[in-house]
């Protein structure tokens, strides 16, 4: 039997592997559902659900941090006007999201 403090540590890691269980495999379900595509047409199949923004796309994608990567497809679909701001007059407002063009 271990230490006291080991065992603690165990029953904090199993209750926190229990409390992320759903958002993780929701994230990786989402990931994979489109995995043959490219990472634009995994973005592009999650607004699909509505508008999100950077860290919500970053966290769907099962990322903790918005990468460079997620930057740039974010603007290239921006660019192409496959995307649009939901607050379209405000580019970089903190409650800015992205949704699909209609």
């Amino acid at each position: 039997m271990g230490s006291p403090s080991a065992i603690g540590n165990n029953r904090f890691l199993s209750l926190y592997l229990f409390l992320n269980r759903k958002k993780a495999s929701e994230q990786v379900l989402e990931v994979t559902e489109s995995r043959p595509g490219s990472l634009e047409d995994v973005v592009l199949n999650i607004l699909q659900k509505g508008p999100l923004s950077k860290a919500e796309i970053s966290r769907r994608l099962g990322h903790r941090h918005i990468s460079g990567g997620l930057k740039k497809i974010l603007h290239k679909l921006l660019q192409k006007g496959i995307i649009t701001y939901t607050i379209p007059e405000k580019s970089n407002s903190r409650l800015q999201k992205y949704k699909l063009k209609n």
